[in-house]
């Protein structure tokens, strides 16, 4: 990854005269991003300046001074080069009318030649004398490039910090009550060592209340985790308050914005040069200079997750809803790429997804190369269903938190402390457990609906819809710009109707709990209900309210309602 640095080295050795001072430019804006060039401002490049940061009080007066020799001849500086060039410009600022705060003399030859580098002192100190400048400093190109990355680094590593807080902020703002956390949620999990069979299987594991930050691990015998659950569980919850629990700072990339099928099927550094670019962490420099910086990117970032002190964890989140990534070999590249990293990373995806392509997550993970060591392991995860008790802890909270926050709400308070009481919700109460139907209905709650009015199928029908609009805001293959969700949410309520008298007409006394359909069933019955022929199962469970009922044994995948209750209200709508 250094090599970024050697090409910029090269580029700045090899560059002279009027091309070394446009580029040098956008090289030393890591140091200042609004640093401009001299000449457009009153033609001051007479004067020994040729890059300045302009006082906005002053017009005589430069916070920043830069004056940069591109030299085309020898590696090392000549004294021929500083008496003819260096010195008559440090003079010629000298003399002139403008002032500075920090003066720089930057020029593209190596800084070995002691002689040389004394005689460029004296003058320059010169200028703290007679009061030209109040600091100054000499670079030569090894001791930019040396300065420039260290600085880079500070700037990426600041912006991911600011965008790790930012991002728990919004992630929280999705609900009234998105700031409420359980520490203790249903999780199962085993370890697994690539190049091993995988024998341990998350379907044969009973869900024990973990506190899930205990298996974010910064262990450097964890390759990465990955973390599978049903939709609206609170996967990207876990992953983001688990992380803040342990003191880590998130690195966040939903998998859909990733947008080339190059990221990951050529390597580490080429993943991480394209990652900066959905970090945005170039916002702030003029387009032109972060089109230069942008072959650094992908050093810096894996200079940063190389660092011992290991701040960062990476989250590529819903990998599911990636075209490539979703595949056998789009997993592998993904996993290969990120396996050179020391930071914590977690790949996410609906269990939906990981269990009807059970087989290419298994295929992908025995073909992992062993980058970073044999012996790291691979931490496989599942969040569980809530049980009543999960759900009544964040009706606690909730109750607490409008208490204390906001005191005239004393109807919301009443309505929150009687949800799971009040018989008007039996019909609806097995799901209020789930956490994304839970916190829809405290949204009810707190935005003044009273849902002791509304019956049991009325709250499931708002969830319902509200689901599929919520899953369609993530660009999907086969969805267009122009896809029309309202039309596509209206054809699934329809489609799950028929799924729902399609099962109970299979069910039979014998077996009253049998109720499952084969997958490609349902998908036709889908098919004609949204008009949507190219339609693939992942993008159909993932937008619907069925599940898988076990693992894809081949080519058989059979599917359930997510739950009965949504099974009966399907059946009697």
């Amino acid at each position: 990854m250094e090599n970024a640095w050697k090409r910029a080295k090269g580029d700045l050795g090899n560059a002279y005269s009027d091309e070394f001072e446009r580029l040098s430019l956008h090289y030393l804006r890591i140091f200042w991003p609004a640093l401009t060039n001299a000449p457009r401002l009153l033609e001051i490049d007479r004067y020994g300046v040729d890059h300045c940061l302009p006082d906005d009080h002053d017009s005589l007066h430069f916070k920043v001074a830069v004056q940069v020799k591109g030299f085309k001849k020898s590696e090392t500086l000549k004294m021929d080069q500083v008496d003819g060039l260096i010195l008559p410009s440090i003079k010629k600022f000298s003399k002139s009318p403008i002032t500075c705060d920090h003066y720089f003399l930057f020029h593209n030859r190596m800084g070995s030649n002691k002689e040389a580098n004394d005689k460029i002192h004296k003058a320059m100190d010169s200028l703290i004398e007679n009061g030209k400048a109040k600091t100054v400093k000499l670079w030569d190109l090894s001791a930019f490039i040396k300065d420039a990355r260290n600085k880079l680094n500070k700037i990426i590593r600041k912006t991911l910090l600011s965008r790790a807080d930012k991002l728990l902020e919004q992630h929280q703002s999705f609900f009234y009550f998105g700031d409420l956390y359980i520490e203790r949620v249903p999780l199962r999990h085993s370890s697994w060592i690539p190049g091993i069979p995988l024998q341990n299987d998350l379907e044969q594991r009973q869900y024990e209340d973990i506190k899930a930050a205990e298996f974010i691990s910064t262990s450097h015998k964890v390759r990465y985790s990955l973390l599978v659950g049903a939709f609206g569980i609170g996967k990207t919850t876990t992953v983001m308050q688990a992380t803040h629990k342990k003191g880590l700072n998130i690195v966040y990339v939903p998998a859909h914005t990733i947008t080339s099928q190059n990221y990951g099927t050529q390597g580490t550094h080429l993943f991480l040069n394209g990652l900066y670019e959905e970090l945005d962490l170039l916002e702030g420099f003029p387009d032109e200079t972060a089109h230069v910086l942008s072959p650094l990117m992908g050093a810096t970032l894996g200079r940063i997750f190389r660092q011992p002190e290991k701040l960062f964890l990476l989250v590529i989140d819903g990998i599911d809803e990636h075209p490539f990534y979703a595949t056998t070999f789009g997993l592998q590249s993904l996993t290969n790429a990120l396996a050179e990293l020391e930071i914590p990373i977690v790949l996410t995806a609906r269990k939906e997804h990981y269990y009807s392509l059970a087989g290419n997550y298994e295929s992908a993970m025995e073909n992992l190369c062993k980058k970073g060591g044999i012996d790291r392991r691979v931490e496989l995860m599942e969040l569980g269903p809530w049980e009543a008790y999960h759900a009544q802890q964040v009706l606690e909270k909730a109750k607490e938190k409008v208490c204390t926050i906001e005191h005239d709400k004393a109807e919301q308070i009443d309505l929150l402390m009687r949800l799971f009481d009040d018989p008007v919700s039996s019909q609806a109460s097995n799901l209020l457990q789930h956490p994304l139907f839970l916190h829809m209905t405290l949204d009810l709650i707190m935005s003044g609906v009273d849902w002791r009015e509304l019956e049991g199928k009325q709250l499931i029908e708002i969830w319902c819809y509200k689901k599929i609009e919520r899953d369609l805001r993530v660009p999907r293959l086969g969805y267009d710009a122009q896809f029309d969700i309202s039309y596509y949410a209206e054809g699934m309520m329809q489609g799950m109707e028929e799924i729902a008298r399609a099962i109970k007409e299979k069910k039979n006394d014998l077996d009253p709990a049998n109720e499952i359909i084969e997958a490609e069933s349902a998908l036709d019955i889908a098919k004609r209900h949204l008009n949507i022929a190219e339609l693939n199962i992942t993008n159909f469970l993932t937008t619907s309210f069925l599940i898988p009922a076990k693992k894809r044994r081949g080519k058989i995948l059979q599917v359930k309602f997510f739950h009965h209750a949504m099974y009966e209200f399907f059946c009697n709508r």
